[in-house]
């Protein structure tokens, strides 16, 4: 599911634009929807890797909303936003969710038996807080907008597909965590080291 939500937000402005279609209210729309599959779910993920009502059903509720809420707050911090758009300032909310869709299917399927790490309280506490900050912080981040550019202004982006790409094949779900991690890694080596 998080895949489709993924390829339909990709589409809805790939198509408004193609057919020279943008409104303010679309953008809006756009943001409404993207807060549920990209707030409420992830923040779902999270409870249910916490142990949702099992222990701590306060705890694990309340870590859970966090997301949704912050993910509401970077959306409209970012449909306000007019610097670059060559650029993201934050973590993307559709990046946080593979983030957290990577951790949370590995608990799931019980990858390289990290269950008991990945289900630790303290593992989805410290998790929903960095992305929680990282959403809303103003952190420069690579963005797919800059795919047409020379070589050397998109290499980090093509660094970062070729890395995301081999970390999902030799990592299998781990790997879309890992993808994330990569990409954050490389903005900043990009984007305050480089530079």
């Amino acid at each position: 599911m998080t895949g489709l939500s993924l390829l339909l937000d990709f589409l809805d402005g790939f198509v408004a634009r193609l057919l020279n279609q943008p409104s303010s209210i679309g953008k809006d729309l756009d943001s409404l929807a993207d807060v549920v599959s990209f707030g409420v779910v992830p923040g779902f993920m999270v409870f249910f890797m916490a142990g949702g009502t099992s222990y701590h059903p306060v705890l694990t509720a309340s870590i859970g909303f966090l997301i949704p809420c912050f993910a509401a707050l970077r959306l409209a911090k970012f449909n306000n936003d007019e610097r670059s758009s060559d650029y993201f300032y934050g973590l993307a909310t559709p990046a946080m969710t593979l983030l957290v869709a990577g951790f949370y299917a590995t608990l799931c399927f019980n990858y390289m038996g990290l269950y008991g790490v990945l289900s630790n309280v303290i593992f989805c506490v410290s998790l929903v807080l960095v992305v929680c900050f990282l959403m809303i912080s103003d952190i420069k981040l690579i963005s797919n907008k800059i795919i047409a550019k020379p070589l050397a202004e998109s290499w980090p982006l093509w660094i970062t597909v070729i890395l995301s790409i081999a970390a999902i094949l030799i990592f299998k779900f781990l790997g879309l965590a890992l993808a994330i991690v990569i990409y954050f890694v490389l903005s900043i080596i990009a984007n305050y080291i480089v530079k």
